[in-house]
């Protein structure tokens, strides 16, 4: 599930919001999926400029049926809070993600800055320079280890924090709880309810 935030002209945001116009063209451009939010911030149709009303609406439908190239037709509903518990869900997964790319990067940066240092140190040792190219080798030694300590630091915050959270595996929870409420979902919306009443009852008041 994901979150897209989107302009909507004022003539026909009030539709919107009032459930009288229950679907959106839009071009597809940003991968739209059944279950994705849809943020429609209400635009003014002279000024171009935001109102500051904002609705939300769930994609329930999908077709590109007699629509130009590229775009589709989304049928919309109001967000449940239903909805909304997938949406948490899908939150803390994207933070899951972000977090090991960080602790990737970052470690890929260590690594780096360790190689420069050890190269410098190398030509510390085997070549012979100035008095001043001396000077310009150790202040850029200087910044380079003074630049590892600061990745290093960040890097040991980043790496007990995925350990302590133990995020690989938390990521499979919440994928497995993600697609178990979403099998609900589905089965709760297609679900047709029949009242069943006793008809001794109804023949009491008769």
């Amino acid at each position: 599930m994901k979150t897209h935030d989107l302009k909507l002209v004022d003539k026909y945001f009030e539709p919107v919001l009032y459930g009288i116009k229950n679907f959106e063209v839009r071009l597809n451009d940003r991968d739209y999926r059944i279950g994705d939010i849809l943020v429609l911030r209400e635009t003014n149709s002279k000024t171009g400029k935001y109102t500051g009303n904002v609705t939300k609406r769930v994609i329930t439908y999908i077709t590109d049926f007699n629509q130009q190239e590229g775009y589709v037709i989304l049928g919309i509903s109001e967000v449940t809070c239903n909805h909304r518990i997938q949406g948490i869900i899908s939150e803390m997964l994207a933070l899951i993600d972000e977090s090991e790319w960080l602790l990737k990067e970052y470690t890929e940066q260590e690594s780096k800055l360790d190689k420069e240092c050890s190269d410098f140190l190398h030509l510390l040792e085997f070549t012979d320079f100035t008095d001043q190219e001396g000077v310009n080798i150790s202040r850029e030694l200087q910044s380079i280890r003074q630049n590892r300590r600061l990745v290093n630091n960040t890097n040991r915050i980043l790496r007990s924090t995925v350990n302590a959270l133990d995020l690989p595996s938390l990521r499979d929870k919440l994928h497995s709880v993600y697609t178990s409420n979403d099998q609900k979902i589905k089965m709760n919306d297609n679900r047709q309810y029949t009242p069943k009443v006793r008809v001794d009852l109804c023949d009491k008041f008769k």
